[in-house]
């Protein structure tokens, strides 16, 4: 015992609480989440691209949108293409994944919200997104001893 004791107190590092690292980790996940997100949504955009009527469906403009989802928001760029047999312009990528128009939060987010105001609090009374409220990240002062 006395030689734990003895280490422990040779240990000068500040070790983040269980709590702290579950908030780091969820914020560091919640990042890579949302760039590999971002990522996929636009492989998905090129492949739209390549593979759409060209005849029909004439490549128009690029235009930004985000989405707040349960890791973040969410912005990406989405190509915007006129439809030559309606006269219409259309996002090929919102129509392929079922994107609601002007609706900025995603289905999943949208059921965590309703199911947290059933249980009588609203994440929008609260003025919060989902990530703000679980987490902050801390670790780095922690780990590096600096407060």
């Amino acid at each position: 015992m006395k030689g734990e004791e003895i280490l422990m107190n040779d240990f000068n590092m500040k070790i983040p609480t269980f709590k702290e690292l579950e908030q780091t980790f969820f914020a560091l996940l919640s990042n890579i989440f949302v760039e590999e997100f971002v990522d996929y949504l636009h492989m998905v955009d090129e492949k739209i691209m390549e593979l759409r009527d060209k005849n029909r469906y004439r490549l128009k403009d690029h235009r930004e949108r985000t989405i707040q989802t349960l890791f973040g928001d969410v912005t990406f760029q989405r190509r915007l293409y006129e439809d030559r047999k309606t006269g219409q312009t259309v996002y090929l990528l919102d129509q392929y994944l079922s994107i609601e128009e002007r609706k900025p939060i995603s289905p999943h987010l949208e059921e965590w919200a309703i199911r947290l105001a059933a249980e009588g609090t609203s994440y929008i009374k609260s003025g919060k997104s989902p990530q703000r409220m679980v987490w902050k990240p801390i670790f780095l002062t922690k780990l590096s001893g600096k407060s």
